[in-house]
């Protein structure tokens, strides 16, 4: 028969395993939305914007086991720390995932109109940004605080050429009116890639205090 305290640490591991879940189902999304922004797939859009459900979902059920796990069990110290990171790691995912949703609705909204060259940017943006949500869920599993810091400061590369990328489309627009459209549209996808980059830190921020018990701020 099973102790307590090993009912305890295998509701930890499955809350783990969904948070696993969940940021694999992020990542899915996340890669679809690009590949679909990138072909002009209004098809494939129109898929990512059903299965963002799954993702809400998933969230709300590892939240509600969070919950109960800390009426149920009352943990302290480094157990209520793994808990309290799993609702804010698996919050953020979600987060994460109606980014996916708002390159799937551009999708929608440009399709048929030529990328200007900034485009390459948007693809490099989200390309790390994806790199990092994959890293970030690991450092968690593993409660790794060290390699969850390395992975937030890769957010300075997206915040770099977010900043390059407003002045660019900020010119473009400047010189010729017919650009102004695809411009403004570019200018929304790059924000929403670089909240991207912010909730991925908050990740990493949450995975640190979960491992080692210490609030950081990993923006500076």
């Amino acid at each position: 028969m099973m102790t307590v305290r090993e009912h305890f640490d295998r509701d930890l591991q499955g809350l783990s395993l969904s948070v696993m879940k969940l940021g694999s189902y992020v990542e899915e999304a996340l890669r679809k939305a690009l590949a679909a922004l990138s072909n002009q797939n209004v098809q494939q859009a129109e898929v990512i914007l059903a299965e963002d459900a799954k993702i809400n979902k998933l969230q709300l059920e590892i939240e509600d086991c969070c919950v109960s796990l800390i009426a149920r069990e009352q943990p302290v110290a480094r157990d209520l720390r793994e808990i309290m990171t799993t609702i804010k790691v698996a919050s953020n995912l979600e987060r994460v995932g109606d980014l996916a949703v708002h390159l799937a609705k551009a999708t929608k909204r440009l399709a048929g109109k030529p990328y200007i060259g900034s485009f390459k940017d948007i693809h490099k943006m989200a390309e790390i940004g994806i790199g990092m949500v994959h890293d970030a869920v690991d450092a968690f599993t593993e409660q790794d605080g060290t390699k969850a810091c390395e992975v937030a400061r890769r957010d300075d590369k997206i915040d770099s050429i977010h900043d390059a990328l407003i002045q660019e489309l900020l010119a473009s627009m400047h010189k010729d009116d017919e650009q102004i459209e695809m411009s403004t549209s570019l200018l929304f996808i790059s924000r929403f890639l670089e909240r991207l980059g912010d909730h991925v830190v908050n990740i990493c921020e949450w995975v640190v205090y979960g491992a080692e018990g210490t609030h950081v701020d990993l923006n500076s």
